[in-house]
């Protein structure tokens, strides 16, 4: 499964949604995850067919190219399936609800990030 992981990038963080849950992150996030503020800290192909899956294998094994911290609520999980399908999970207290998380807004690991300056909505 190409799988991608998504973290909050504490630098753009203005409104304390890291290792937030989901009801926090909507509330701080005018009812949505607010992706612009995310960074995809990894992608690749991984043996897995459920969230829960990842969540072990990025805490106990990180996979080869995980740049991130261990996997823990706020982060998002996204599942692209061979029908070119994605969902987006997001790593809530208990559980991985399914979100909308616009993917293309969120920084590629190492991009520069501007802190202060204004966001895409």
């Amino acid at each position: 499964m190409k799988v991608s992981i998504y973290q909050v990038v504490p630098e753009l963080d203005q409104k304390g949604i890291l290792f937030q849950n989901l009801a926090r992150v909507k509330e701080a996030g005018d009812g949505r995850v607010p992706s612009e503020i995310y960074e995809r800290i990894y992608s690749g192909e991984l043996p897995v067919t459920d969230p829960e899956q990842v969540f072990v294998m990025c805490n106990c094994e990180y996979p080869e190219g995980y740049k991130g911290h261990s996997l823990s609520v706020s982060d998002v999980v996204e599942f692209q399936y061979e029908t070119g399908e994605r969902k987006f999970f997001f790593c809530d207290s208990w559980g991985f609800p399914v979100v909308a998380f616009d993917a293309d807004k969120t920084m590629l690991q190492g991009q520069n990030k501007t802190i202060g300056g204004k966001q895409d909505e």
